[in-house]
């Protein structure tokens, strides 16, 4: 769509954007979803079951595979892990929160070279950022997308780490571009995030309901040690969730 969004409300164009909802929602003929994923883990199909109502089951039976430098940041059973760090607002390329990105991708290449990781983002400015870090402190790899979600809908790769700026959050958390992000990957998911998150008021609810559940169950801290708010030595040793 190359119109901005005022114009898209202005002249009540949504109806065509999103046709096959208006079909869906309006049509005499019978519509059908599927229900079972062969993709995921019955834990990741619960997180993304939140967009469906709840209806996703995984029919799966492989286990996640956990790294040993992953060990406090991956579920045993996959799935997302949310982890929280320190941004400024308004900055959509946050350093340390970039820095914290390519620390990790490092982390799991170190452990299996042939990982397939895509890092992911709604702006190209943060997805520029976040290639130039990658390739300058981890290196170029052939099995390491870093891209915008909008480019690679229909994507299935093993790891997903998903950049949020603490910045628009109606477009960097915006819902449809969410649930394509964190439902690309096979074994894990990896939400970076801005500690704060929660407490912005323009999260839609489906968005806020997954980051909730998953602040609760399986959520790290990380704080921003560049600025001297934590400790270099133990950048993935807070586990648990925040206030």
């Amino acid at each position: 769509i190359s119109l901005n969004g005022d114009r898209v409300k202005l002249n009540n164009y949504q109806t065509m954007i999103d046709g096959l909802k208006v079909l869906s929602d309006n049509s005499s003929f019978p519509i059908y979803q599927l229900t079972e994923t062969y993709r995921f883990s019955q834990r990741s199909a619960n997180y993304t079951g939140i967009f469906y109502k709840g209806s996703l089951t995984s029919v799966n039976s492989k286990k996640s595979i956990v790294l040993p430098s992953m060990n406090k940041i991956f579920s045993d059973k996959g799935g997302p892990t949310l982890v929280l760090t320190d941004m400024i607002s308004g900055d959509y390329k946050p350093e340390f929160a970039i820095m914290l990105s390519a620390y990790i991708v490092g982390c799991i290449l170190n452990d299996d070279k042939k990982k397939a990781i895509a890092v992911l983002t709604c702006m190209r400015d943060t997805t520029r950022a976040l290639q130039k870090a990658i390739n300058q402190h981890v290196g170029s790899y052939s099995n390491v997308l870093i891209d915008t979600v909008a480019r690679i809908q229909g994507l299935t790769t093993e790891i997903t780490i998903f950049f949020v700026p603490n910045a628009s959050y109606i477009w960097t958390l915006e819902p449809h571009l969410f649930n394509v992000a964190t439902s690309r990957a096979k074994e894990h998911t990896i939400i970076i995030a801005d500690k704060n998150v929660l407490r912005y008021p323009t999260l839609k609810p489906l968005v806020r309901k997954y980051l909730e559940m998953l602040k609760q169950e399986k959520s790290i801290y990380v704080p921003d040690t560049e600025h001297g708010l934590g400790d270099k030595n133990n950048i993935l040793g807070n586990q648990g969730s925040i206030d």
